[in-house]
């Protein structure tokens, strides 16, 4: 969504007092992210695993990727290997639109730092790989998901642990949507609140966004979460969408990860490509959202429990 759209939205939900907030807190959330920008290019790479802690839950990094991306991939993984608070693994999920033979020298060399690729050689999953596959390879740990396209700050893992160490029974994330209803009616996604602050609490209310980090506490999603061919059928293009409405089959809340960097730097581009574009300008999300409402017989009051 493009500045004018984001600030029109803004107007709409909240009048001139939204779009202050979000143009205040956008200023901040640039200023933070161009000084962890400079930080991941100037450090040196490091190996990023953890060595030293026993931990009874193993925190796994998860993420995906797709060969357009993997000339930039390593700069965001850079940035996950230089974290103050080390992941037991950092694992790249990849579908069957990818090879070994398509990795940059740069990818390759990441692998005596901590990095692990995984190859689905059958399908490609899309989005979905980023929890699909970790959530059912360690379903006994933390799943934290990322994006591969972000610079991520030195604090990233650490304050999502800090806040589930909080809210064991909450999936933490550090970009969170409010939800919003009128008379018993789920308003439209661009309706709704986006980048919330004010809500600091576990709440169904809340999506979680992937790109800025969510983190995934063992065993809280149900089986159906992992149906590829229900989600493929429903929701293949919105996976934040289709693991909302996962959350709520499953009773887990969203709890907000306070932090400063919510909407982060892109390592090429700060423009997400067609299929963001599709999802919220075009209002895709709410055909999705609705079809796995319907088909999971979800009330709109489920989110507002």
């Amino acid at each position: 969504m493009n500045i004018a759209d984001r600030l029109k939205n803004a107007y709409a939900t909240g009048g001139f007092k939204e779009i202050v907030r979000k143009s205040f807190f956008h200023y901040i959330y640039m200023f933070n992210s161009r000084i962890t920008k400079a930080s991941v290019n100037r450090r040196k790479l490091q190996f990023g695993l953890n060595q030293s802690d026993m931990r009874k839950e193993k925190i796994v990094v998860s993420l995906t990727s797709f060969p357009l991306r993997f000339n930039k991939i390593h700069i965001c993984l850079k940035s996950l290997l230089l974290q103050n608070v080390k992941p037991d693994k950092i694992v790249v999920y990849l579908g069957n639109d990818s090879s070994r033979t398509q990795f940059t020298k740069e990818m390759l060399d990441l692998e005596r730092y901590g990095v692990e690729y995984r190859i689905d050689s059958e399908r490609n999953l899309k989005a979905h790989k980023k929890y699909f596959y970790a959530m059912q390879e360690f379903p006994n740990d933390i799943i934290v998901t990322a994006d591969d396209d972000l610079y991520y700050p030195s604090n990233w893992l650490s304050s999502l642990l800090k806040t589930y160490k909080k809210y064991p029974n909450a999936i933490s994330a550090r970009r969170v949507h409010l939800m919003r209803q009128k008379d018993g009616i789920l308003l439209p996604y661009n309706m709704w609140k986006d980048q919330c602050r004010s809500i600091v609490e576990p709440s169904f209310s809340l999506l979680a966004t992937g790109g800025s980090g969510k983190l995934y506490p063992p065993h809280c999603l149900k089986k159906c979460a992992f149906d590829d061919g229900r989600f493929k059928e429903l929701c293949f293009d919105a996976d934040d969408i289709w693991l909302k409405c996962m959350e709520v089959v499953s009773e887990i809340p969203v709890v907000w990860a306070k932090n400063w960097e919510v909407d982060q730097l892109g390592v090429g581009s700060n423009e997400k490509g067609a299929l963001s574009k599709q999802n919220v300008d075009c209002s895709n999300n709410d055909v999705f959202l609705k079809n796995v409402m319907d088909f999971y017989n979800i009330s709109t009051s489920r989110f507002f429990e």
